[in-house]
């Protein structure tokens, strides 16, 4: 009877290592496909604003880009939102403008409205979200504004919004309106004050990390990804025959 409860207990022990390794390697695997996936999108976002936001892949634009990536690091700590969301919402901006700076100064503007209102069926407003709607009211079409935002084209008239096309003429009203209805500076008292603020902000140090530690990795397998396609074509009448 010893000799079998020992055995039973030799089985449950090993089994217990095998689930435990087993779970070790899975979310090893997946800790490695976020990190390539997060250092693919953020090459996609940057070699977008280059030509979006720059004149295309030349020293200067891609310095612009990298340094607009650089700055959404550090100012995604700030929201109650993630650091993805704010890259999503600068490619919506650039339908309406063509100026980083533009962005960046009124970006924490927008972060004040979009971290305190929720949507018409109750959920959270992203950043995406947020600046799609003012695109959108930007060119004439307000009802976003008004579901998402609870704003409508006449609140921001009052401080100075001329309905023109002129986006830094809207995102001015938009400040003034926030510096208004006491919005500003709500962020970051909500980044750090609730659950999902303080969620938001780790997540982004976890992803952070990932981007940064993948940077080499992901460098080295478009490089081997190159050349094995270099090599396909320089091969390519042999692999035909094989095929």
């Amino acid at each position: 009877m010893l000799q079998f409860v020992n055995h039973a207990l030799e089985m449950a022990t090993g089994i217990g290592l095998y689930n435990m390794f087993d779970t070790l390697i899975t979310k090893t695997r997946q800790f490695a496909t976020e990190m390539f996936n997060l250092n693919a999108t953020m090459e996609r976002y940057q070699t977008s604003w280059a030509y979006l936001f720059g004149t295309g892949d030349n020293p200067k634009s891609n310095a612009m880009a990298q340094g607009m990536a650089d700055w959404t690091k550090k100012e995604s700590y700030f929201y109650p939102t993630t650091r993805q969301d704010m890259l999503a919402a600068i490619n919506a901006a650039g339908m309406a403008t063509n100026d980083p700076k533009l962005i960046e100064k009124y970006f924490p503007d927008i972060a004040d409205i979009t971290s305190t209102r929720t949507n018409a069926l109750g959920q959270p407003v992203s950043m995406q979200q947020a600046m799609m709607s003012l695109v959108q009211a930007n060119n004439g079409m307000s009802r976003m504004l008004k579901y998402d935002l609870k704003i409508t084209p006449e609140d921001l008239q009052k401080y100075g919004w001329t309905d023109s096309g002129d986006f830094a003429n809207l995102l001015e009203s938009l400040k003034k309106y926030n510096e208004a209805k006491h919005l500003k500076g709500a962020p970051r008292h909500i980044a750090t004050s609730t659950y999902y603020g303080a969620k938001s902000s780790f997540e982004d140090r976890i992803q952070n990390f990932q981007l940064d530690t993948g940077q080499e990795v992901f460098k080295a397998i478009k490089g081997d990804l190159n050349e094995f396609t270099d090599w396909w074509d320089a091969n390519q009448g042999k692999i035909n025959q094989i095929a």
